[in-house]
């Protein structure tokens, strides 16, 4: 599994909506929709021989001297898949690569000059269960 994910190419995209767009939930439930049918299945010889598994997602929200910017990190060949669902719903939105914010971050904590907080969020139910349950 080591070889296999040396071997992903992940990307950061920073994305963009215009205070003036359209957005509602049905919008993202959609979105979420379509990056969920690019699961591929992994078959035997694949998990056991080459440590292939399945590659995720990340949508994160982050907040940088106030300004509060979206991105999602993805392999790379996953990038269109991403853009063709959000265009979908947000044809005016804006995505572009951007360098990996985390990378400006010190390694030694606790640090004098950046104070940093982050969270996660764990469902109360099993994996099977709608969101909204």
């Amino acid at each position: 599994q080591g070889l296999y994910a040396s071997k992903l190419r992940w990307q950061l995209l920073a994305i963009n909506v215009p205070q003036d767009a359209v957005q509602t939930p049905k919008g993202m439930e959609n979105f979420f929709t379509n990056l969920a049918g690019s699961k591929s299945s992994i078959t035997w010889k694949e998990k056991w021989l080459y440590g292939k598994f399945q590659v995720w997602f990340s949508f994160e929200i982050v907040s940088n001297g106030g300004q509060i910017q979206y991105y999602i990190r993805l392999v790379e060949k996953y990038r269109d898949v991403v853009e063709a669902a959000l265009y979908a719903q947000y044809p005016e939105a804006q995505i572009t690569e951007v360098e990996d914010y985390t990378d400006i971050i010190p390694d030694d904590y606790p640090n004098d000059d950046i104070d940093v907080w982050g969270s996660e969020m764990i469902a109360k139910k099993p994996s099977f269960f709608p969101m909204r349950t």
